[in-house]
């Protein structure tokens, strides 16, 4: 047996319910490969393999940063203070031991700037950039001075990078056109469906009952962007005929109106949903009114075998895509009369088959090709 290739791995979180498409990457690649995790919460995990933990920050400097972060606007995130502190560590672990690869999580922007720090120290080390949302076409940035000091970000510290990978071909295509000359570094390994999760739903033997019709979103919304605002005036209007039930954490002005039709709960653990999802009649997926993002668990919606309420309003959203790719979908507009149509053809049966050929986008199938990238 050779060496081990070593693989650093820098995140903000790893855990349970954290990062779960690196704790696939480390179930998936096997014993021939070791892992170090750098991370600013490194909760206990049973990781396959062999890992080590590295935490970043102490309690006495996170509770000043914790201050400081709140009070003063950092661009692009509050994590900019840790990045010394993140450096520090990452000089210890590069001096003492040879890595073929570094993979940067960039829920944090921040973290985009590591990239010259580690080829600065060694040259050979394949680094990875796992953006989970693009950069300067960020859906929250708005501002031009936002976006403006985003992109000269992105031309200072892409180009250390030797793959840059993204949640969709959307997104990989639009940084091929801002900066042909790295196309080759940008690659697409979506979010991937957790199989385990639908065969739970499938197993389930709850009665799925037709009076009244229940239609069920799991996720959440937002006044710019994803406004729910049509979606509970139409269901509102629906009393008797249907019901529509929602779980999913957000701010309690997007609250849905107290009345019969619509039922409203926190997001609820795992084992628990599967059995909600298995109950209900009907799905719904709302896309994001702009932008190159895909709403999170779209594909594993899709998968589900249920008959599909597709509420959107962006012609040129990545989401059209995987929606195109199923069947049993009804699109609706996101106005009254369009999701008022929507509804009443799922409940008259007016609809494909459900159907999704998901396997392509397994875990297993997604992280094969991450494994290509590395060395």
């Amino acid at each position: 047996m050779g060496n081990k290739s070593k693989t650093l791995i820098i995140s903000d979180d790893i855990g349970v319910h954290k990062n779960v498409r690196f704790q696939k990457l480390l179930d998936f690649v096997g014993d021939n490969w070791e892992f170090y995790i750098l991370s600013y919460w490194p909760t206990a995990y049973n990781f396959f393999g062999d890992i080590k933990l590295y935490s970043i920050k102490s309690k006495k400097q996170s509770r000043l940063n914790s201050i400081i972060s709140h009070r003063i606007p950092i661009f692009p995130d509050s994590y900019l203070i840790h990045l010394q502190e993140v450096q520090n560590h990452l000089k210890y672990l590069l001096l003492s031991e040879t890595f073929n690869n570094c993979i940067i999580s960039m829920p944090l922007f921040s973290q985009i700037k590591l990239a010259k720090y580690i080829k600065e120290i060694n040259p050979e080390i394949c680094v990875i950039a796992d953006m989970l949302d693009p950069f300067s076409f960020y859906m929250r940035y708005i501002k031009n001075n936002e976006i403006n000091k985003a992109i000269n970000m992105e031309k200072e510290y892409f180009p250390f990078y030797d793959y840059i990978i993204n949640l969709n071909e959307q997104i990989a295509d639009k940084y091929k056109e801002i900066y042909p000359e790295l196309s080759n570094k940008f690659k697409v390994i979506e979010y991937g469906i957790d199989e385990d999760f639908i065969n739970r739903i499938k197993s389930c033997l709850n009665y799925i009952s037709d009076n009244p019709f229940t239609f069920l979103y799991t996720g959440t919304f937002y006044k710019n962007g994803r406004n729910p605002k049509y979606i509970y005036e139409t269901f509102k209007k629906m009393k008797g005929e249907c019901q529509l039930f929602i779980y999913g954490d957000y701010k309690l002005a997007l609250h849905p109106p107290k009345c019969s039709s619509i039922n409203y709960h926190h997001s609820i653990k795992r084992d628990e949903l599967a059995k909600v999802i298995a109950s209900a009649n009907a799905l719904v997926i709302v896309d994001n009114e702009w932008g190159y993002q895909v709403p999170g668990k779209t594909l594993e919606t899709l998968a589900l075998g249920k008959p599909i309420l597709f509420i959107y309003n962006n012609e040129q959203s990545p989401t059209l895509k995987y929606i195109r790719e199923a069947r049993g979908v009804v699109w609706a507009k996101n106005n009254t009369e369009d999701i008022m149509k929507g509804i009443e053809k799922i409940i008259g049966g007016e609809y494909e088959e459900p159907y999704f050929d998901y396997s392509p986008y397994t875990w297993e199938k997604l992280m094969e090709k991450y494994q290509e990238l590395l060395l």
